[in-house]
């Protein structure tokens, strides 16, 4: 049984959200279980960069989404029709 490719996109988006919360919510509420103080400005710098890198990495994913896919097709129908025409084949 072969996997769709969308399921393979929503999958890694999935688990990339996943890991971003877990690892936040760990670094929110847990920061002793990886070895730095709870209040510190280690914590809040560990957490504002897995925030950070979790949204970027995210919406790279969703416009590489919206690039590759939707307009991705209507360019490239548009482009294959024009090609077409162009060569008086109708």
């Amino acid at each position: 049984m072969q996997l769709r490719r969308a399921v393979g996109f929503y999958g890694l988006f999935g688990v990339l959200l996943i890991a971003g919360v877990v690892l936040g919510v760990l670094v929110w509420y847990y920061p002793e279980s990886l070895g730095m103080a709870a209040g510190s400005v280690r914590q809040t710098l560990w957490f504002s960069v897995i925030s950070a890198t979790t949204f970027v990495l995210l919406a790279f994913l969703g416009g590489y989404y919206l690039l590759g896919r939707p307009l991705g097709r209507s360019v490239y129908c548009r482009c294959s029709r024009c090609s077409i025409s162009n060569m008086g084949v109708d």
